[in-house]
């Protein structure tokens, strides 16, 4: 089980948090300890050793001047001098609140060292009554204790409050500082990880930080500097390739009357087959880098795209209900259906040679799911973790066809692109179930502007 949060803000502020209650009470105890305890056992000692005192003093006077003292302190208001009359209070009761308690219990075990009987009274306003006798006569010293109520804990409580609220704020705005920088650069990572380059990360902050984000800046230039010359050398050999291929298909089209008719048509296939792998070469070198988001009906665009592979002779049933208009790189996304429309067609005919082909669109939270199924043999699941992959083909299954083995890898590409991903999966009865998941609307936007 985790009992730390996983977030760094969240984990220094927690032990920041620990640490400013562990110095509060650390420096309430030592206070506690070490001035306000011994200030309370020195009052009550001098408190008893007055009452001691008095007690003394108002025995040794004569009747008529105990009488007279007796009542000028009644009089004060302070003190109350009260005849027991041989009857004894009821059992103390608690005082209120916790600073009143330690004091009066402390003021209540000296008095019971000296052997002093002590009762103590939340009856307004607080008092301690103290068993005394002046000469025979037995009284009840009641000694008020209202200045006590005034000392509460709660002011010292809020003050602890407002300075742990105060460090709290700034180690907040602190921490703030340095997880600001850092999230910023998880986000440009994982910018990165879907295939797109991320804006640079500011170089302004503390060195240390500094220091990380020059170094991804200078990692995302490189790794954008290889993706350009990668896609520069790809689209130059493959228009270079181009050029002598076409004057092949040239020659073989002036020598078709000369020639056995299928041997020509074979070479014209072939030169086709070439062709068109050249172009998934310039495609992968050229994905969505030249073209600029715009919103786009993608329920036309895949009517449009059914109706193309209708004349092929290939039927795709479609389930399009609710299909939003999705703010993409239409070329791209019109690229990447293609190519999974392309691969259902050649791959995805059953056993008996019946093709069940369809595309399904589902609206799925901030999310458009869109897939294309067939009813072929299917691929294993390491060819399912691995076909994504450039220059990857399936297993024995789907092999036997021409393809460079770019086609889903072309597709993947774009995907990430847009903030989404591509998944494959077996298709329930049988086949292969493609899935493209793309943003929504203004999210899709903001994804891949």
């Amino acid at each position: 089980m985790r009992l730390l949060p996983r977030s760094l803000l969240r984990q220094n502020l927690l032990l920041i948090a620990a640490l400013v209650v562990a110095a509060q009470l650390a420096t309430a105890f030592a206070f506690y300890y070490l001035m306000q305890r011994p200030r309370a056992v020195h009052t009550v000692q001098l408190a008893v050793q007055q009452i001691r005192w008095l007690q003394d003093g108002l025995a040794s006077m004569p009747a008529p001047a105990r009488q007279h003292y007796v009542e000028q302190i009644n009089r004060s208001g302070v003190a109350t001098l009260i005849p027991a009359d041989g009857g004894a209070l009821a059992g103390s009761e608690v005082p209120p609140s916790l600073g009143m308690r330690m004091f009066v219990r402390s003021l209540r075990r000296e008095l019971a060292r000296a052997g002093i009987d002590s009762h103590w009274r939340n009856d307004p306003p607080y008092s301690l009554y103290i068993r005394v006798r002046l000469g025979e006569a037995p009284y009840w010293f009641r000694l008020s204790m209202a200045q006590l109520d005034s000392a509460s804990i709660w002011p010292w409580l809020v003050a602890l409050l407002v300075s742990a609220v105060l460090t709290m704020a700034g180690a907040f705005a602190i921490q703030r500082r340095i997880s600001r920088p850092l999230t910023d650069l998880v986000d440009a990572a994982r910018q990165l990880g879907q295939g797109r380059y991320p804006a640079r990360l500011p170089e302004d902050g503390v060195t240390e930080i500094a220091t990380v984000a020059g170094s991804f800046n200078q990692m995302v230039g490189k790794l954008a500097q290889l993706d350009r010359e990668r896609a520069l050398m790809l689209a130059g050999v493959s228009h270079d390739l181009r050029t002598p291929l076409a004057k092949l298909s040239l020659a073989v089209s002036l020598l078709e009357s000369q020639s056995d008719p299928a041997l020509v048509a074979q070479i014209q296939r072939h030169v086709g087959e070439m062709d068109g792998l050249i172009g998934q070469f310039i495609d992968f070198a050229r994905i969505g880098t030249d073209e600029a988001p715009a919103p786009v009906d993608l329920a036309a665009m895949l009517r449009q795209l059914a109706g193309y592979f209708e004349q092929q002779g290939a039927h795709f049933n479609l389930e399009l209900d609710g299909l939003p208009v999705v703010t993409c790189r239409p070329a791209a996304i019109r690229r990447a259906l293609v190519n999974l429309m392309d691969n259902a067609v050649k791959y995805g005919a059953s056993a008996d040679g019946h093709a069940e082909l369809a595309i399904h669109a589902r609206i799925n939270g901030g999310y458009l799911s869109l897939s294309v199924l067939d009813r072929g043999p299917g691929l294993a699941d390491c060819d399912l973790a691995r076909l994504a992959e450039p220059f990857v083909r399936g297993s024995e299954a789907r092999q036997g066809k021409p393809g460079t083995g770019l086609g889903l890898a072309i597709v993947e590409r774009i995907t990430r692109l847009h903030g989404g991903e591509l998944r494959l999966a077996p298709r329930a009865g049988g086949g292969l179930e493609a899935t493209m998941t793309l943003q929504r609307a203004g999210q899709a936007a903001s994804a891949i502007g």
